[in-house]
């Protein structure tokens, strides 16, 4: 493998117009919990003007659920010798010489696709490139984009539950969610997508191998007092059709939060994450 600088291969990934969120670790979680549990005390709803952006066709709960527990990602460094069977399993390179590593990440592209592996965050950032030609390629529906994401994940030979998905279009391509589970309810916080194009064709792949260290128990606010803290700086009105309770990464910790879903009056799906622990 070749080492070299990160700001050099930040050159090489910009060549490609690729940007990539960098996570932040906190050493000393007690005093870090305390800052975020004093940002979230001040949070206030505004109802009225929640009345006046929001419908809610689901019923909204006015009791709290209890408690749940908060987790703290463990970041462990990914080896030298896993990173090239990954790049080799994807098609990338067969040749060390070809993988580029700096202090915290491995890289490595060809003609046809880039990949970037994250060594202490453990994030495989995959993406392909094809020929706009796409004579005589026919046009996949939900079922067979399904079928798809379950192959890839079972062919890569990667940690992913692939039982239950989320799959999403735009009409041009599909984004499949694999859903991982914390105390038995859906993950968000380090997920796993795979984004195929009409045609059936992987286009992007974002895979993560996260632990967690479980932390602490806290009280949860109600779903309805959550609904008082949806944004309210949105563009027209919003028809929540579902909400429940899953766990999403904010301020640096896997933390429980109500999902609400629904539509604008334009037809767009709308989608907000509203923190439930109580610090």
């Amino acid at each position: 493998m070749r080492k070299v600088t990160t700001a050099n291969l930040f050159i090489a990934i910009v060549m490609f117009s690729l940007i990539y969120a960098n996570y932040q670790y906190y050493v000393v979680p007690s005093q870090f919990l305390q800052s975020v549990g004093a940002a979230q005390q001040t949070r206030k709803g505004d109802a009225a003007r929640i009345a006046e952006l929001y419908t809610f066709h689901i019923e909204l709960g006015e009791n709290s659920p209890g408690s749940a527990y908060i987790y703290l990602p463990r970041y462990e460094a990914i080896d030298e010798a896993t990173a090239f069977r990954l790049f080799s399993s994807f098609g990338v390179t067969d040749n060390p010489q070809n993988v580029i590593e700096t202090a915290d990440m491995y890289f490595a592209s060809n003609s046809n696709a880039l990949m970037t592996i994250y060594k202490f965050e453990r994030t495989v950032s995959y993406m392909r490139f094809f020929e706009p030609n796409t004579d005589g390629l026919n046009p996949i529906d939900t079922a067979r984009a399904a079928e798809i994401a379950h192959e890839f994940a079972q062919e890569r030979g990667l940690n992913i539950p692939h039982d239950e998905l989320e799959i999403r279009s735009d009409g041009t391509s599909f984004e499949i969610v694999f859903i991982n589970r914390l105390s038995n309810l859906k993950n968000y916080g380090f997920g796993t997508t795979l984004r195929i194009d009409r045609f059936g064709r992987i286009l992007e792949f974002t895979y993560s191998d996260i632990a967690f260290d479980k932390l602490s128990s806290h009280k949860l606010i109600s779903m309805q007092e959550a609904s008082t803290l949806l944004p309210t700086d949105i563009d027209g009105h919003m028809h929540i059709t579902s909400a429940e309770l899953v766990y999403s990464f904010e301020n640096s910790i896997i933390q429980p939060a109500y999902l609400f879903r629904g539509t604008c009056q334009h037809g767009r799906e709308f989608r907000s994450f509203v923190l439930a622990a109580q610090f």
